[in-house]
């Protein structure tokens, strides 16, 4: 609930503008070494193989802290819909005006018309019953282009997924202008504010605090709210 609340902040100023990125240059191993253990075990607790570059990589010009929640939420996102025996593997690639981190997966994969979906905020397009906002993806795609970058999906359900992060390896100086700032960037891929329109919405919920917090989430998303504390109810 305090990594859901995290993420809500986080949505919240993303919309209004006030989310910054600081971007310094550093090796991307290094953030790596730092994260990968954690990452590993998880992985293993869940019978999935991991496998983090182990050697320096390139010089990218980020955020630390941003991205490594980017890279948090990919590979945490893929060891949700791997099943035990599968794989994920990270692709690093560096070219003259970009770097490219790739998060593969042999999970269950997206279908083609859900691709875009997935990147909503509120949206699981998996069908399954795994535990989730959906909001890491909305997230991760906004920090990304706060950083002049991107974030795209090919998926092949059945097969596995592949996010593919670009960071540019320059600051934007055309007309005298920086990495852009979040008031520049349109934000349309994050329609929190509008996205109830004023709709009802029933939330059945017997745990006081989870019925507490999910109403106060769709009540920010523009939801006519009424809750009930059980099928009774």
């Amino acid at each position: 609930m305090v990594h859901l609340i995290d993420d809500l902040v986080d949505l919240s100023r993303i919309e209004a503008g006030r989310l910054d990125v600081r971007p310094i240059r550093f090796p991307l191993g290094d953030l790596f070494a730092e994260i990968g253990p954690n990452l590993k075990d998880a992985a293993e607790a869940l019978g999935i193989t991991l496998e983090l570059p182990d050697d320096p990589g390139p010089r990218v010009l980020a955020d630390p802290v941003r991205l490594r929640q980017i890279l948090a939420n990919l590979i945490g996102n893929a060891l949700k819909f791997t099943e035990r025996g599968g794989r994920i593997w990270i692709e690093v690639s560096s070219k003259r005006a970009a770097n490219t981190i790739t998060v593969h997966d042999t999970g269950i994969g997206i279908a083609p018309q859900d691709l875009e979906r997935a990147f909503l905020p509120f949206e699981q397009v998996s069908r399954t019953s795994t535990p989730g906002a959906g909001l890491g993806l909305a997230i991760s795609r906004s920090l990304a282009e706060l950083h002049g970058g991107q974030l795209e999906v090919s998926s092949t359900p059945g097969v596995g997924s592949s996010f593919i992060l670009t960071l540019p390896r320059r600051l934007d100086t055309t007309a005298g202008r920086d990495i852009p700032t979040p008031s520049s960037l349109p934000l349309a891929s994050l329609p929190l504010a509008s996205l109830g329109g004023g709709r009802p919405i029933l939330v059945v919920e017997d745990d006081p605090t989870a019925l507490r917090l999910a109403t106060e989430v769709l009540q920010m998303a523009d939801y006519e709210v009424g809750e009930a504390r059980g099928l009774v109810e």
